[in-house]
């Protein structure tokens, strides 16, 4: 499984969407035993639009289920368009993508099938408000699309390591200080504690404003070193600056840049 969150920046009139997991995928080994790997990207974009997905359970399931709604929508002649006054409701592509997987998922071998939850977020242009879908695929089925009421609850958390970040997010609530940066330290010390272990990896995230997608990228280093950046749970060993990403601090989610190596000849 993993641990999935989403939340806004502040309870009233938000600015900002955020959806965070981690990045540990583990299986059956065949042998009584499990293996895992620590670099899954969780979190997908759906192009062309804005709109994000964010997943937990079943890799393939979801995988297969994002990478089929992506090339659905990128070519539908409608469902693709971001202008605002032609882009669709993340409703509408929303109840789109649920028709296009209830039609395609029986085509998956039924020894194949296991439960996955897909989050679909985003700005919504057309209602002027952010907007979440869950989609719950079982081994059976595709169920209908549900709206998460964003008010109803500061974080929603998904995932087997939910219990597990509900109960930090608790103790900040009686502090109260539920804002990102606690969110974030939140997911990372779930990540580190090592009770839950079907969650590891890397933290990744991306932040979803009304006017663009900021992916967050951490510093990352599960030994306690200063750590190398990690974007959407991978290691990142280009030279690039990657200036569309807001390089971060797990633990305090404070800013830092990342610096290219400068080469000077004596």
């Amino acid at each position: 499984m993993t641990l999935l969150m989403v939340w806004t920046n502040k309870p009233n009139d938000p600015t900002a969407i955020n959806i965070a997991s981690d990045s540990l995928l583990s299986a059956d080994d065949g042998k009584g035993g499990q293996i895992s790997w620590q670099y899954a990207t969780k979190i997908h974009r759906l192009h062309p639009t804005r709109e994000y997905f964010g997943y937990c359970g079943d890799s393939f399931v979801a995988l297969s289920a994002i990478a089929s709604a992506v090339a659905t929508i990128s070519n539908s002649d409608h469902l693709h368009k971001v202008d605002e006054k032609e882009a669709p409701t993340v409703d509408a592509r929303a109840m789109a993508i649920h028709e296009h997987l209830r039609h395609t998922f029986p085509l998956i071998p039924t020894a194949w099938r296991r439960p996955a939850t897909l989050l679909l977020a985003g700005w919504d242009s057309r209602k002027e408000c952010f907007s979440v879908w869950r989609l719950e695929l079982s081994d059976k089925d595709v169920a209908a699309p549900v709206a998460i009421d964003l008010t109803s609850k500061r974080v929603h958390c998904f995932g087997s390591g939910a219990a597990s970040a509900k109960s930090r997010l608790s103790e900040l609530e009686k502090k109260g200080v539920v804002n990102t940066q606690g969110i974030v330290k939140a997911l990372h010390d779930v990540i580190l504690d090592g009770k839950e272990t079907s969650v590891g990896g890397a933290p990744q995230m991306v932040m979803l404003t009304k006017e663009s997608d900021v992916p967050v990228g951490f510093w990352w280093s599960s030994d306690g070193g200063k750590g190398t950046r990690h974007l959407f749970g991978l290691p990142i060993h280009l030279s690039s600056k990657m200036e569309n990403v807001s390089w971060r601090e797990p633990a305090t989610f404070d800013e830092r840049p990342f610096v290219p190596f400068k080469r000077v000849d004596a």
